[in-house]
């Protein structure tokens, strides 16, 4: 894990990573995830912690995770997503037999 754009540029090239899609970010150091689900206007936040101090939880075993609610910060914006009204279907055709 680099912050070096120049190392990660030449690491990529020395692992013929050009022809698939990558990406790159930099590493922050972490505490736990928090996962946010939303259904309908109630909003459900829960913190995950992996025992380990592991980068990515879901690789640990599921009952060694700990969970436990958290609140959702007042500057976590929740937008309004709404589906478009469904098309009018055509006006039905009389047929003459």
């Amino acid at each position: 894990m680099t912050n070096d754009s120049e190392a990660a540029a030449k690491f990529a090239a020395e692992h013929s990573l050009a022809v698939t899609a990558h990406l790159f970010q930099a590493g922050i150091p972490k505490a736990a995830d928090v996962r946010v689900t939303v259904v309908g206007e109630r909003v459900f936040a829960q913190q995950v912690t992996a025992p380990d101090g592991a980068l990515d939880w879901r690789r640990s075993g599921w009952d060694t995770l700990g969970h436990a609610p958290v609140q959702v910060p007042g500057t976590v914006t929740l937008f309004r997503f709404t589906r478009s009204p469904a098309p009018t279907p055509p006006a039905a055709r009389s047929r003459r037999w």
